[in-house]
């Protein structure tokens, strides 16, 4: 194992909008899921990796569905980048609601690669999820 490898690394981001929780959910929620890899490819740049992925990212998105005070769906993700990044990352999507619109928070684990690559990735792929959501709404007045 490489120095500054870890085996897993448990990652927890988040992302405010001034976006209601049932419309965030419902945007995400939109099938077929395929429109999510375009932001899972951008935020892998973010690993610095020379390599070249040995196969488009393959996700799993699952539906999203209410659980307590949270809108949540299961979230699987392999960039397929080698030892660059982590091999998997297992997790699931929260939204929920607060008093400015909502918080969206990607929460999971990360097998293998370097930790602080993947939490760099990871945050880049919420904050890029963030700031198109927040794009998308239409400009008040």
């Amino acid at each position: 194992m490489a120095e500054g490898t870890d085996t897993t690394s448990e990652h927890r981001h988040a992302v405010r909008l001034p976006v209601g929780a049932p419309d965030v959910a419902r945007i995400l929620d939109a099938r077929p899921a395929s429109w999510l890899s375009s932001f899972l490819r951008l935020a892998a740049l973010r690993a610095d990796s020379r390599r070249r992925p040995t196969a488009p990212p393959w996700f799993r998105l699952g539906p999203f569905v209410a659980d307590g005070d949270a809108i949540v769906a299961s979230f699987d993700w392999r960039p397929h980048l080698g030892a660059d990044l982590f091999g998997s990352f297992q997790g699931r999507f929260l939204v929920r609601a607060n008093d400015a619109g909502s918080v969206v928070v990607l929460e999971g684990t990360a097998s293998d690669g370097p930790a602080p690559v993947n939490r760099r990735v990871i945050e880049a792929f919420v904050e890029s999820l963030g700031s198109a959501l927040e794009a998308s709404q239409p400009a008040e007045g």
